[in-house]
């Protein structure tokens, strides 16, 4: 199924270091107070609802997805990966 394809693909071995940020990536303190403050709920929602998906109650490929989609951007997902993004680009700039 879908599951056993995406561990397949995503954690096979030379898979597992693709996305992993750099350990010397720091952020400053105003992205870190910033970043805080949208991390906790977002991680929160977000493992309710992986659980929902895998267990069937909300539909990966329906209405669901899209809810859960459009509730991450409200919740400044957009935002977190523009900081994080900022951080990883002052250390490959060094």
């Amino acid at each position: 199924g879908i599951t056993q394809s995406s561990y397949d693909i995503w954690g096979a071995p030379d898979h597992l270091d693709d996305w992993v940020m750099p350990s010397g990536v720091s952020l400053t303190s105003e992205e870190s107070t910033e970043l805080a403050s949208y991390y906790a709920d977002i991680q929160t929602y977000f493992k309710e609802a992986s659980n929902q998906f895998i267990s069937g109650v909300l539909d990966v490929d329906g209405e669901d997805w899209d809810a859960y989609i459009s509730t991450l951007e409200g919740m400044n997902l957009e935002r977190c990966v523009e900081i994080r993004q900022a951080a990883l680009e002052r250390y490959l700039a060094r």
